[in-house]
């Protein structure tokens, strides 16, 4: 076995890369960060290359460094995963499942369909946390997780569960009270006259604002007299349903309301995001059959839902 790197460098390796700072390894592994950095320095003597960039602050993984990461953290996931079998610690009859999900995609999209699962699997048990918080899956104790962004977790594989388009929304009665208009009455320059709703977060400069559609739809450096900030896009989505601004509405999140009429698309322009919902997991965590019974209904559930001819005319160019 000449080719085969010392294992526990390659262990240490992996942890680093996954927790992005000697720091945490070193926390988590419980030794110090000099006898880390030494292991890091073995593998890359052994290897003959640069795992990291040492030029910045923080620890990158060099080109070269994410190529060996990607292939030897599945290694590591097979060695756990015979050696659960081996000794009897196979978790597979567990029907406990661990999700975390954005509060926003849970409450406005999820939980109204998750009683067609428990309805055709009462056997298996949803533990669902809500939280906007990217948490360590290789870590904590979770199956896997519903995120919103590009699709660029590190060390994760991801599943593309829906796409997502915005357009301007708002509950009908602020048209007129604000502007004393009706919906088809509306035009782009009223739309800067109203409070604008807004829940980028820390998604800024990635989500679509009121600018950029704006902008789009030809409004030249638009200004806006009233901004009220939100981190989180459900209780956003709640104020506009209350009429307390013009919101820039996500399809998967308010489609309800639109069909209600508790909100309106005063302009019915939608725009494709680049951003998307993705169901995120690590190969480090095999999944139990439980766990692929809910995330094949999740694939399932979400391909319906955007074939649906009310939500296909949005997401249709």
């Amino acid at each position: 076995m000449k080719n085969l790197p010392p294992l526990n460098a390659v262990r240490t390796f992996v942890i680093v890369a996954r927790s992005g700072t000697i720091a945490a390894a070193s926390k988590e592994m419980g030794i110090s960060s000099s006898a880390i950095s030494q292991q890091i320095r073995n593998l890359e003597n052994w290897l003959g290359i640069s795992l990291f960039d040492r030029r910045t602050r923080e620890l990158i993984l060099t080109e070269r460094g994410r190529e060996y990461f990607q292939e030897v953290s599945r290694a590591i996931n097979a060695i756990t995963t015979a050696t659960s079998h081996i000794i009897g610690m196979d978790t597979s009859s567990n029907n406990l499942i661990r999700i975390s999900v954005l509060p926003s995609f849970s409450t406005l999209w999820l939980l109204p369909k998750l009683n067609d699962f428990t309805e055709k699997h009462p056997d298996i048990e949803i533990d669902l946390t809500s939280t906007t918080a990217l948490c360590d899956l290789n870590k904590y104790d979770i199956d896997f997780a519903i995120r919103y962004g590009t699709g660029d977790y590190l060390g994760l594989e991801t599943y593309k569960l829906l796409p997502e388009a915005v357009a301007p929304a708002c509950h009908p009665q602020l048209l007129e009270d604000m502007l004393g208009k009706k919906a088809h009455e509306i035009t782009l320059q009223d739309l800067i006259r109203l409070p604008i709703i807004d829940d980028e977060g820390n998604l800024k400069g990635i989500k679509y604002n009121m600018r950029k559609w704006l902008e789009e739809q030809g409004v030249q450096n638009p200004q806006f007299k009233e901004h009220i900030h939100f981190s989180d896009s459900h209780i956003a989505c709640e104020a506009a349903r209350l009429g307390k601004g013009l919101l820039m509405g996500r399809a998967c999140l308010i489609a309800d309301w639109l069909e209600t009429g508790d909100l309106i698309t005063p302009i019915n322009k939608w725009e494709i995001e680049e951003t998307a919902y993705y169901i995120v997991y690590s190969a480090q965590r095999p999944m139990r059959p439980s766990v692929k019974v809910f995330f094949n209904w999740l694939k399932d559930t979400a391909k319906e839902w955007i074939n649906d001819p009310r939500h296909q005319k949005i997401f249709s160019p």
